[in-house]
C-alpha cells in the first residue's frame, strides 16, 4: 500500500523511516495530504528551507492507525491492515505507522520551498 511522509530531511530511495520519541511515524494517503502536513510543520515549528514528499511502501498486512479526521494526541484511530486504509477526503488526520518503514522515492521536492 503507498503512503506519502513529509521531511524537512533529504532521504534516498531504501532509507529507512523509524518511530521516533512518540512511537509512530506519521503518513498521508495522498501526496496532496502529505504537502499539506509539510506546510503545517513547517509554519508551526518556524523553519525555513525546504521540505519534501517521500512515497513509503507499507505492507498490506501491515497494521496501522487510521486517524481519519483527527489526529492521534486527540484521541486513537483504528488499527488495521494498510490494505483497508481508505483515502482520506479531509486532509486533517494522518496515518501511524509503529515499525521502521522504507521510502520508495521521492515524490515531490521542494513541496514547501
Amino acid at each position: 500500500m503507498k503512503f506519502y511522509h513529509a521531511s524537512p530531511a533529504r532521504l534516498a530511495p531504501g532509507d529507512v523511516l523509524r518511530p521516533g520519541k512518540r512511537g509512530y511515524v506519521c503518513l498521508g494517503t495522498s501526496p496532496a495530504q502529505a504537502r499539506y502536513w509539510a506546510n503545517v510543520l513547517k509554519e508551526c515549528r518556524g523553519a525555513s528551507g525546504e521540505w519534501y514528499i517521500y512515497e513509503v511502501d507499507v505492507p498490506d498486512d501491515h497494521i496501522v492507525e487510521d486517524c481519519r479526521g483527527h489526529y492521534h494526541f486527540e484521541w486513537p484511530g483504528k488499527k488495521i491492515p494498510a490494505r483497508d486504509v481508505l483515502p482520506h477526503r479531509d486532509f486533517d488526520g494522518e496515518i501511524n505507522v509503529y515499525e521502521p518503514v522504507a521510502i520508495v522515492r521521492r515524490l515531490i521536492s521542494g513541496a514547501t520551498s
